[in-house]
């Protein structure tokens, strides 16, 4: 297993395409920025699971994002029918059922010229034959050619193309698309999924989104223009794809109205205004100074790296603005129901009174069930924070009891009431 690191503050994983076209991905990765790049050796698919396993658990990754290229898009996809994946964001990725096979191949062929049909033709007959190809590179730009739109003059970092991996794991894809288990493992999947497509990328798009659509699968489906195979290197959409592709790999989760992401450093000002307002801060022991408010933001980015999840930052998808957080923590007092996964939720004036709060708290119950496999989720508050306790009311979480919090003493805010909510099987929060 060997993979190459980009950036910093790393949850997303790049998976390149082929499959066996090692290192095919360098572009899109520097695209993205902060995030692995793995390099599958392996030549099945069981052996690409497992090196995405290795690099989760020598980089002790938690919650990760995984942006498939391709042959990567397919594996993306099932990896997060086995494993828990906070989202899939996959790129021209290849169909999920072989009637569309013949589709592809005639977009492609038509952008070649007759002697370069014959030598694709070549190319492929060599591949099955698992006969080594050379030069490799001028092979590559016939192959970016037909599956193109407009492409730059960069070049990926491709290391070598594994030809005898290459058809060991297009057979195993195969079997999986015509016996249907490739659609039908997909309902197992739980967490946000991404489709980015070019439109002029000979991989049928209709080869993803109709067999979706005929399981019902949920995705959220973006389609490039003037774009081909590789949108990173496409002229006319690589701006618009780095802008996509970089917010998609913030945000974990979204709703109709609000969509999720971890703090930052950069947050620390809105943040500290936050929690310096008297009126939210009513049902706290006190307004927090900017030195406080900054000592809990660190708390909250360790408890991404302990705990694998934390408070999200919900952001208003109208205007792009952060609306306070949301989110998942474990309380630090000793209680009879603690250890426990508490959620818990703040939010500037301005946004009260319209639905932010149940709206957002629904979807990190259902993120915490469903993608962090958390089994019980505990809430508490003030006995006289009514407006918290209603918000518990509506998401589904029932009383527990009352007791005295052991970090308020001798204060009108001492008295607490503890909610909770259990999960159902992946029961859709209502």
């Amino acid at each position: 297993m060997k993979y190459k690191t980009y950036g910093e503050r790393r949850s997303v994983i790049v998976l390149h395409g082929g499959p066996g076209a090692i290192g095919s991905c360098s572009g899109l990765a520097k695209t993205i920025d902060n995030c692995y790049a793995l390099h599958n050796f392996g030549q099945t698919l069981d052996a690409h699971m497992r090196e995405i396993d290795e690099l989760v658990e020598k980089e002790n990754l938690k919650e990760i994002i995984l942006v498939g290229h391709s042959y990567g898009a397919w594996l993306a996809y099932l990896y997060a029918t086995k494993r828990s994946v906070s989202k899939i964001i996959l790129v021209g990725s290849g169909a999920f059922s072989l009637k569309y096979l013949n589709q592809m191949q005639n977009q492609r062929t038509v952008k070649l010229t007759d002697q370069e049909r014959e030598e694709v033709n070549y190319f492929f007959s060599e591949i099955e034959k698992g006969n080594a190809i050379e030069p490799m590179s001028y092979y590559g730009r016939l192959l970016s050619k037909m599956d193109s739109y407009a492409l730059d003059d960069e070049e990926d970092e491709l290391e070598f193309f594994d030809n005898i991996g290459h058809q060991k794991l297009m057979r195993e894809i195969d079997t999986l698309r015509t016996s249907g288990e490739l659609l039908e493992i997909g309902k197992k999947i739980k967490c946000p999924m991404t489709i980015l497509h070019g439109d002029s990328d000979p991989h049928p798009l209709k080869g993803i989104t109709e067999p979706f659509d005929e399981k019902h699968m949920l995705y959220k489906l973006v389609v490039l223009e003037k774009c081909g195979h590789t949108p990173w290197h496409e002229i006319h959409a690589k701006e618009k794809f780095k802008k996509l592709i970089q917010e998609e790999c913030v945000y974990f989760f979204e709703t109709e109205r609000i969509k999720f992401r971890h703090f930052n450093p950069s947050d620390d000002m809105w943040f500290s205004e936050m929690n310096a307002d008297p009126e939210v801060m009513r049902y706290f022991p006190s307004i927090l100074t900017k030195e406080e408010s900054d000592h809990f933001l660190n708390r909250i980015f360790q408890s991404y790296l302990e705990n694998g999840f934390g408070l999200y930052v919900a952001v208003c998808k109208k205007d792009a603005t952060p609306i306070g957080f949301i989110g998942l923590s474990r309380p630090n007092f000793k209680s009879d129901f603690t250890p426990c996964v508490e959620i818990g939720w703040r939010l500037k004036q301005k946004y009260w009174h319209k639905g932010y709060g149940t709206e957002g708290a629904k979807a990190v119950l259902q993120y915490g069930f469903d993608v962090l496999r958390v089994s019980k989720i505990y809430s508490f508050t003030a006995v006289i924070n009514e407006p918290s306790c209603e918000v518990m009311k509506r998401i589904g979480m029932a009383k527990v009891k009352t007791f005295n919090h052991p970090n308020v003493k001798n204060s009108p805010l001492e008295a607490h009431v503890l909610y909770e909510i259990v999960s159902k099987n992946g029961q859709e929060i209502q």
